[in-house]
């Protein structure tokens, strides 16, 4: 799948429908882009997709209600698509990115600009602090621009980084939560060769275990390796 992301033109994530104020949220990222520093002259959502956005957290304030306070943002960002594993090559390794969601469309690298914009806004001015869900959505989104930040720099990441950073995505078959992430890695053909569905869990997690050892010269692996499989079912006997 890496190898596809990353020849196809561009890539087309779908969100699912419009629910829950998601359109207002979209035109909002669009209004806070083409005022961000970064905008081009092209009015053209697919021409300017590969653009990076660097917006002022100051127009943040632009909104009525303070943005932890805003219903619509908070039910954007719990989105069910953001946690799924195999999306994380989806925006990672594609040339650009558009976000579909029902009728409306924007940009990964414009949402990126405005988490950014989010993240850097001064807490005074946030109004309610994020509750524990947004926090837990918010640091998930935050997971993925990082695995981003890394593929745009051609920097693949340890096998270990990449499972640690994707211990909460979702996966209908546990056995992705594994191999979903080999892709991103520059070692992960050392913990899994071929990636084999035949295999069940716990025999995949003990070839995953040796390989550590095997590495590391260092029984003490067994426990990070635990901590860092726990999702995927490292600890099931």
């Amino acid at each position: 799948m890496g190898a596809i992301y990353r020849r196809a033109q561009y890539t087309i994530a779908w969100l699912g429908e419009e629910h829950s104020g998601s359109g207002t949220v979209i035109d909002w990222i669009e209004t806070l882009c083409s005022q961000s520093s970064d905008q081009s002259n092209n009015t053209s959502r697919m021409k300017s997709r590969k653009k990076t956005y660097s917006i002022d957290p100051k127009q943040l304030a632009s909104l009525d209600t303070p943005i932890w306070e805003w219903e619509p943002f908070s039910q954007f960002l719990a989105r069910e698509y953001w946690r799924r594993v195999w999306i994380t090559q989806e925006l990672a390794l594609s040339q650009d990115v558009v976000i579909l969601c029902g009728s409306r469309q924007s940009i990964w690298t414009k949402f990126e600009g405005v988490l950014k914009a989010v993240s850097e806004y001064p807490a005074t001015k946030r109004g309610t602090p994020m509750d524990t869900k947004q926090s837990s959505d918010f640091n998930q989104l935050q997971k993925l621009q990082h695995f981003c930040a890394d593929a745009k720099s051609d920097k693949l990441v340890h096998f270990f980084t990449a499972l640690a950073r994707t211990q909460d995505s979702l996966a209908t078959e546990v056995r992705d939560k594994i191999f979903a992430i080999l892709g991103l890695t520059y070692n992960g053909s050392a913990f899994v060769a071929v990636p084999n569905y035949r295999q069940n869990i716990q025999e995949l997690c003990l070839e995953i275990t040796t390989s550590a050892i095997s590495r590391s010269g260092s029984l003490d692996t067994i426990a990070l390796v635990e901590l860092l499989g726990r999702p995927c079912g490292w600890n099931k006997k």
